[in-house]
């Protein structure tokens, strides 16, 4: 994960880049999350409880085919790497 840290915070759920304060998801009391996005966690829990690892993969790709980022090939090995290492699958595939 030091590919991470070199760019900045990021939201350990989905991989989005936590450049601005309103980026950041909201604890149970109301404070900002240190570790996750405004899309994956508010109110102190996931916004999609249930979703998986691979359909937050899929879901990542679409978003940044939407943003033209790069081609799909490259978005879909980039996602595959990152998210898995992210603190919400780790702890998940821990089980």
């Amino acid at each position: 994960m030091a590919e991470l840290d070199k760019i900045g915070p990021t939201c350990q759920s989905c991989s989005m880049p936590l450049d601005d304060k309103k980026d950041y998801g909201t604890n149970a009391d109301g404070s900002l999350s240190a570790k996750y996005c405004r899309y994956c966690y508010g109110g102190g829990k996931f916004t999609e409880p249930s979703l998986t690892m691979e359909q937050m993969i899929e879901k990542v790709v679409g978003i940044m085919m939407i943003q033209k980022v790069m081609e799909e090939v490259q978005v879909k090995h980039i996602a595959e790497t990152i998210i898995p290492q992210l603190e919400r699958w780790r702890k998940a595939h821990k089980k």
